[in-house]
């Protein structure tokens, strides 16, 4: 848990000034929710999916969306 929380301490200034200045309350507020109500919503979806007999594919999927974030966190500028 402690490493989400550093990561997004880091990550989300980075994300927040790469906004338009003038978009960058709203926009950021957007990126937000939809983050929130994705990771709200992620863990119903699997137990559906998984009810219907996909267990297996629906941690193959999860392996392969995490193996997606690990390599666009190298995509994050360093200034």
């Amino acid at each position: 848990m402690s490493t989400l929380l550093g990561f997004a301490t880091v990550v989300e200034p980075s994300l927040l000034y790469s906004l338009p200045e003038e978009i960058r309350g709203t926009g950021f507020g957007i990126l937000q929710s939809v983050g929130f109500t994705t990771g709200a919503a992620s863990p119903v979806l699997f137990g559906v999916v998984a009810d219907r007999g996909f267990f297996d594919e629906m941690f193959t999927v999860l392996a392969v969306f995490a193996a997606g974030m690990f390599l666009l966190a190298f995509r994050i500028p360093e200034s």
